[in-house]
């Protein structure tokens, strides 16, 4: 089960932002499938890897790297279909017992507490969506925790290959965020939205950190440009819904 719980819970399957040239397999959603498929790809390419095709593979393992770290194969309980499944006034209350839950799976802790900030910020809440946003890695043992390591590197690689690749500067600021490192996560969307400004995952965790540290005024212009956009994928229409929620609570002149 893929549990929908990142800023990018869909972009592996469905991110358009870039050109990709590496194989189809190398794409795949399964990142079983992916990961070394890529790998191979990246092998295959010989001298032309040190270039834009690598930096495409390099991008595309990055996001099964990713999506390898939400595989987890526990029985949805109650608790779990209500916090991630469902949109009601138990969500909330669900979320925070998973949340609360030593023994509870430590993804799904992790998840739980993104879903949470979610909720926090709908309703306004942006300090303690915030908060709740940078625990999510901190929930993490080291072995669980590993592929987003591989998936920072592989993005890392991405952006060396090719500069101008601005979804992984995106990508890679988000998984920034998730470490809570606003200011690496700050310069990578920086970066993103200069090359293309209307990269709506950097334009959406830049918000984010305008918001917590203070500007308002910030904060603000990027969600409106959000809003200003027509979406193409699932992520950038849930972006896109939260920016609408998010503008009246913030207060800018």
């Amino acid at each position: 089960m893929l549990v929908r719980t990142t800023l990018a819970w869909v972009a592996f399957a469905a991110n358009t932002a870039v050109a990709l040239a590496a194989g189809a397999a190398c794409k795949s959603a399964d990142p079983a499938v992916a990961i070394p498929a890529c790998t191979k790809d990246i092998e295959a390419l010989g001298a032309a890897a040190n270039g834009p095709a690598g930096s495409a593979a390099y991008f595309n393992r990055g996001m099964a790297h990713v999506a390898q770290f939400f595989l987890d194969g526990e029985l949805i309980n109650a608790d779990v279909q209500a916090c991630f499944y469902e949109d009601n006034d138990a969500t909330l209350a669900a979320c925070s017992r998973i949340i609360d839950n030593p023994a509870a799976d430590p993804q799904q802790r992790s998840g739980a507490l993104f879903e949470r900030s979610k909720l926090q910020s709908a309703k306004g809440q942006g300090a303690e969506a915030i908060a709740d946003f940078k625990r999510t890695m901190d929930v993490l043992p080291p072995a669980i925790s590993a592929p987003y390591d591989q998936a920072v590197a592989d993005f890392s690689k991405a952006v060396d290959l090719d500069p101008t690749n601005a979804a992984a500067h995106a990508q890679r600021g988000d998984l920034y965020l998730a470490r809570g490192d606003a200011d690496k996560a700050l310069k990578a969307f920086d970066q993103a939205i200069t090359l293309d400004p209307k990269q709506m995952l950097a334009l959406f965790g830049r918000a984010l950190i305008r918001t917590e540290v203070g500007d308002p005024v910030g904060a603000v212009k990027d969600l409106k440009t959000i809003v200003a956009l027509t979406p193409s994928t699932e992520q950038e229409k849930w972006m896109q819904d939260q920016s609408k929620q998010r503008l009246p609570t913030i207060g800018a002149d």
